[in-house]
């Protein structure tokens, strides 16, 4: 019997209808516009003081909220998420950005407007841009970004500009560093906003995460405090406390067991398919065999020394999130010698003091992911016990916790034939910010200037998807070029030959002295095609200014042009049907997508 059909017939069905939670430091005067980590507001963003005035404005979270009768439990709102199919409800057209990174990484920047949903580019005006970060090996096309996005951008009146960032490897975004992502990892999320808010520079930006990525937005918000590039934002089931969120997830028991077995395959699959490249950093190899090989005995055995169950998530975070997962010193905390020494660092929790911009955070009550110690946690940053008395602690007013009766984890299913209620809430959160941007204090609503920058010129290689050496996870170490793979080989250089096939853009230029700079020719089974055939197939030198930031070296970006055929640079697609530059679509069998 499947797990779903399972559920519904053996869990219970409370019938739930009750009005969300809404709670927040009561503001007594101006005062309290300061945050607790004492970070000064007054660089110019929307008060603390005006929290109360935007939650009143959002109708949606003073009115009961009812899970759909056959979706009463937090398991059953959260698997309904992963098999329902909305692509017909929400479907969305994004134009795709693809940006270079200074450490040679990829990342993608989808973006949605009116304009694209009918087919045409998107019209560069200066309304509001809502800055999205997906859940863990999310992106672009999962279901509850589509909901929102489709909302933000096609009801009447009132409609914003959605950015979502695929995090690298994720939403057909092609690998070419030795990182992936993190919980942890805010500086991708920065470059991102440095490209947008040099694309948009009149457009007020708000953020948006969903769980994984609703922990990095808080946790930017906090990093950054009164210099943050955003006016305002909302996070979604955020695990603010990774630490216990690992716990509930590894010994919560068996349907919690569930998630993280299906959380650690979907990790995996993103790894394997981006094994090629993060094997051209000789340290990852080993990592890479030991998650992507068989779970031999000895790999079990040398888990449980470790205190980790194979096969989990916690599993392949220790295995390899914890070296891929961020930067490196000096320019970040990776790698860790644990899992754990990870989930500390890059919980939320310890940043939550330092938010200096109206920050909404929304939760249900049955979600079964997020541990109820991350809601605790923001309840902790902003001064209020569980009773919703304020402690003796100062808090921050900037933050506001809404939890509501039921709706699993970014679920939020309702009515009888089930559709989601979360953008009604997103909507009205945003419109009630962008109403206090038109008030009389707009030219004091603007958040920190954007950032000082310099410009650098590097050079970039253009090289065919095809031509990157495959890593055999089976050997003890890389070969010559000639191995069993040759059927493989012949295959990429039969796809190298076609002109409009895909190709990867490989930083040659070294910004970063302290990180490993990753090319194909690291591979023993490197072999490049003579001068006269290079551009018969596929591979060219090109020149670019990259933006980097003037005190983050680490932060920067280099727009990539769309006939560089990487990732479906400047192409308009429509989300979970078409995949972006074409290419291989992401092998879904077993995906529980929505976690």
């Amino acid at each position: 019997m499947p797990l779903f059909t399972f559920l519904t017939r053996a869990l219970p069905l409370p019938l739930a209808a009750a009005h969300p939670a809404v709670e927040h430091r009561a503001h007594r005067s101006s005062a309290a516009a300061s945050t607790s980590s004492g970070k000064s507001s007054s660089s110019a963003a929307l008060a603390a003081s005006l929290l109360p005035d935007l939650l009143s404005a959002c109708a949606a979270l003073h009115a009961p909220f009812r899970p759909s009768p056959q979706l009463a439990a937090g398991h059953l709102q959260t698997l309904y998420s992963a098999v329902a199919d909305t692509l017909a409800l929400d479907a969305v057209r994004y134009e795709r950005a693809v940006l270079l990174l200074p450490d040679g990484g990829t990342l993608s920047v989808d973006v949605a407007t009116a304009a694209t949903q009918r087919g045409e580019r998107e019209a560069r005006e200066s309304i509001e841009t809502v800055v999205m970060l997906h859940g863990l090996t999310g992106g672009s096309d999962e279901s509850y970004v589509r909901h929102v996005v489709k909302h933000l951008v096609t009801r009447p009146g009132k409609r914003y500009r959605c950015a979502v960032v695929n995090s690298r490897g994720c939403a057909n975004t092609p690998i070419t560093s030795a990182q992936m992502y993190s919980g942890s990892k805010t500086s991708d999320a920065r470059c991102a906003l440095l490209f947008l808010r040099s694309r948009y520079p009149d457009s007020p930006m708000f953020g948006l995460g969903f769980s994984l990525g609703a922990n990095i937005m808080a946790k930017l918000l906090g990093e950054d405090g009164a210099a943050a590039q955003l006016w305002g934002a909302l996070v979604c089931a955020p695990p603010t406390d990774m630490v216990a969120g690992s716990a509930c997830l590894e010994d919560g028991g068996a349907l919690r067991g569930v998630y993280s077995r299906k959380m650690c395959g979907n990790l995996s699959r993103l790894a394997a398919r981006h094994a090629d490249t993060l094997a051209l950093h000789a340290p990852l190899q080993v990592p890479l065999r030991t998650l992507l090989g068989t779970q031999s005995e000895e790999v079990k055995a040398a888990a449980k020394a470790r205190g980790i169950k194979a096969g989990s998530l916690k599993w392949v975070d220790d295995i390899l999130t914890r070296h891929v997962g961020g930067h490196q010193a000096p320019y970040g905390p990776f790698p860790f010698a644990h899992a754990d020494d990870y989930y500390a660092e890059a919980g939320a929790i310890n940043h939550l003091k330092g938010v200096a911009r109206p920050l909404l955070v929304l939760n249900a009550d049955d979600d079964p992911i997020v541990a109820p110690e991350s809601v605790r946690a923001v309840r902790e940053a902003m001064g209020l016990d569980e009773q919703q008395h304020e402690t003796a602690e100062k808090g921050n007013g900037f933050i506001a916790l809404v939890t509501t009766p039921g709706g699993g984890h970014l679920g939020w299913w309702s009515g009888l034939r089930p559709t989601r209620w979360l953008a009604t809430p997103v909507a009205q959160w945003f419109d009630a910010l962008a109403s206090q941007l038109q008030g009389a204090a707009a030219r004091e609503a603007a958040p920190a200037p954007v950032r000082p920058t310099r410009s650098v010129d590097v050079d970039v290689e253009f090289m065919p998807v095809s031509a990157l050496p495959h890593f055999d996870i089976t050997a003890e170490q890389e070969q010559g070029a000639h191995t069993a793979t040759e059927a493989r080989k012949e295959q990429k250089e039969e796809a190298a030959r076609q002109d409009a096939s895909p190709r990867h853009a490989w930083l040659l230029t070294h910004l970063m002295p302290e990180a490993p700079l990753l090319h194909p020719s690291a591979s023993a089974k490197y072999e490049a095609p003579q001068e006269e055939e290079r551009e018969k197939r596929g591979w060219q030198m090109w020149k670019g200014s990259m933006t980097i930031d003037a005190e983050r070296p680490e932060v920067g970006f280099l727009e990539l042009p769309s006939e560089s055929r990487v990732a479906g640079a400047g192409c308009l697609f429509q989300a979970g049907i078409e995949v972006p530059g074409g290419g291989e679509a992401a092998d879904q069998e077993g995906v529980m997508r929505g976690l």
